[in-house]
Formats: structure tokens, C-alpha cells, sequence
């Protein structure tokens, strides 16, 4: 299947490369360029939960491709706007993103993971940093913006009953503390029954917070533990930057609608994010419209189709000749045999 992607795309922009540039261009934004590698390691990560490969149809594959490309412009515009304002990317922010997905599994399963998916690594990660790319500038450029007011929490609340049915209802502490030793103590006290105001004021440093029912002030690490452990006992302690937490389970109840009290903080979290992606949206298509964005001629039309009005693009190209050339999909696909997400070539 990769083989297949690759001899496609190599005719699609073979006129596209020399000496003096990086190989394989597809886009320049503001100067920067995006390459065939980058795009296909994009796209195979977008395709990574697919199990079984079948040979998909030229122009599904092409739109595909299309629309990884201009979430790869998105990406690269908006990078180029935070550090116009002097945001910081660093790269621990990535790294810490990348640690929490990967949280709940070993290196090894993890890694399997992805090598069963022919995903690597370090181009993965590249697609997380997108993510973080876009949080990045809803935070720092348009959080002011961005608030939900009781009349529309309510209002989500009673027009998305279904977001509100979980399979347990939680009720229990979140403990965290700097000490595991302090954390381990707190714990054995709160499973023999001591109150958890007298734990807290006899173990220090200790923090201890009420769950919410509805999951959203859980550490997802502990998820899982907190729907199978038995009641008045606590998950296993887990370290997240020189932080310690567990929970202790008071009570659980199973699948059950949360009240408005109990699903605020979650409705209140969807109405928040609903207008912030609205907003972004807006403020992406403003960096675009400012943006010189030039694309080689096989990709162009499909990418103005997507952006719309107001947005347009320029052909890429190495030189006068190059513009002119016409780079055609070839009809002549090798003969290769799927199976079980295995290719072979015959």
C-alpha cells in the first residue's frame, strides 16, 4: 500500500525538484516549505487506525492527500503567526503532550504500536505538535474571547441529553502530593476508615479534591482503574512530573445520567471549546488571506476549492519550463496484492 502511495505521488510532483531546493516540494508557505516526505508521513499517521489496506481509487487518494496538505499549510501559517508574537513553542510542550498519549501503555507495546501501522516515530510526534500548535494560539491569542454563560450551559445540556449518560457515576477524592511516601500514608489511613479531614490536616504536603461525576477533574491515567477497583479503595499511585496521584473510590453507580449540577464543569468545557474552534476558524482564515502560499500546479486547484472565497493561492514552480510542464497520474499502477494490512509485489 505504501509503495503504492509513493509511486503515484512521485509522478504527481516529479517535476518539482533540484539542487539549489529541498526534494520533492508540494507547498511554500511565507517561505517555508512542505515536502512529499512530510505529506506522506502526514497522511500515514492520519490513516494509522486502519487495519486492513485496500487499494483506494486515484481521485480518492488525490483529495485525501489534498486535504492533509492544506492542514499542513493551516499548521505552518499559524506557527509562523505565534512566533510573530512572540509565543513560545518549545519543545517540552510536545513532549508532554506526546507523554500523555502515551500514558497507559509500555515503550514497547507502543512502539509495536505504531511499527504495526508503519508509522514512525518521530513523524507522529510531528503530528502532535500540530495539535499543540493549535492550543497554543486558542490560549495565549484568543482565550479573552472565548467564555459560556449559564443560559447556554443550560441550553447544551437539555439539547445533548446523550453526552450526559456515563457508564459509572463517580463519587471519590483526588490526592496528589510532591511525596509518594505522604501519598501512600494518606492512603492507607483513608482505606482504614480515617476521615478525609482529619487526613488532611495530618499529612503534609497533601492535596485533596473532590471528583467530579462527570470524569472531568480525573487524571484520564486513572480512568479506567476507577470503574473496576472495589469501593473505599484507591487506584495505583502514578507519577506525572514530580507529582504523585491516586484516587480513592467513595461510590460508583452504573450507567446513569448526570444532573445539570453534576455535568456543568463538562457542558460548560463543550461550549468553551464549540466557540473556540469557531473562532479559531475565523482567525485561521484571516492568517491565510495574509499568507503568500504557493502550491505546484497538480495540487493548486483542489486546495483553492477547500479554501474558498477570498483565499487563493499561487502555482509553485523551480522555473519558467517546470511551470509549463504538465505532470499527469499514471493509469499503469503496479499489480500488488493486499492482505491482512501486508503488501506484496508481484
Amino acid at each position: 500500500m505504501k509503495n503504492y502511495i509513493i509511486y503515484i505521488l512521485s509522478f504527481i510532483i516529479i517535476s518539482c525538484s533540484n539542487q539549489t531546493t529541498p526534494s520533492g516540494i508540494v507547498a511554500v508557505v511565507n517561505g517555508s516549505y512542505i515536502t512529499l516526505n512530510e505529506l506522506r508521513n502526514r497522511y500515514d499517521i492520519q490513516t494509522m487506525h486502519i487495519s486492513e489496506f485496500t487499494t483506494p481509487p486515484i481521485d480518492s487518494l488525490h483529495r485525501e492527500y489534498t486535504e492533509t496538505l492544506l492542514e499542513m499549510i493551516v499548521e505552518l501559517a499559524v506557527e509562523q503567526e505565534l512566533n510573530k508574537n512572540k509565543i513560545e513553542l518549545s519543545d517540552d510542550m510536545v513532549e508532554q503532550a506526546v507523554q500523555d498519549i502515551q500514558r497507559g501503555y509500555s515503550d514497547e507495546e507502543f512502539s509495536q504500536m505504531l511499527a504495526e501501522r508503519y508509522i514512525d516515530f518521530d513523524s507522529w510526534k510531528k503530528q502532535i505538535r500540530a495539535g499543540v500548535i493549535e492550543n497554543l494560539y486558542i490560549k495565549h491569542i484568543l482565550s479573552n474571547d472565548v467564555s459560556a454563560n449559564s443560559g447556554e450551559i443550560q441550553a447544551f445540556y437539555d439539547s445533548n441529553p446523550s453526552l450526559f449518560v456515563v457508564d459509572y457515576k463517580i463519587s471519590g477524592l483526588l490526592l496528589t502530593s510532591k511525596d509518594k511516601d505522604v501519598l501512600e500514608k494518606a492512603i492507607e489511613a483513608l482505606e482504614k476508615g480515617v476521615s478525609k479531614e482529619r487526613v488532611a490536616t495530618e499529612f503534609e504536603p497533601l492535596t485533596i479534591e473532590k471528583i467530579s461525576a462527570d470524569f472531568s477533574n480525573i487524571p484520564f491515567y486513572h480512568i479506567d482503574e476507577v470503574t473496576k477497583i472495589g469501593l473505599k479503595k484507591a487506584t495505583a499511585i502514578e507519577e506525572r512530573g514530580g507529582i504523585y496521584s491516586a484516587i480513592f473510590v467513595e461510590n460508583r453507580v452504573k450507567q446513569s445520567k448526570l444532573s445539570l449540577e453534576e455535568a456543568w464543569n463538562m457542558a460548560q468545557n463543550y461550549v468553551i471549546e464549540s466557540k473556540a474552534k469557531a473562532l479559531y476558524a475565523t482567525a485561521v482564515e484571516g492568517i491565510l488571506k495574509r499568507s503568500s502560499i504557493q502550491v505546484v500546479d497538480e495540487f493548486k486547484n483542489a486546495i483553492d476549492e477547500m479554501l474558498g472565497d477570498g483565499i487563493r493561492t499561487s502555482v509553485y514552480s523551480i522555473n519558467k519550463a517546470e511551470e509549463k510542464q504538465e505532470v499527469k497520474i499514471p493509469t499503469n499502477l503496479p499489480n500488488e496484492n493486499i492482505t491482512n494490512g501486508k503488501e506484496s509485489t508481484q
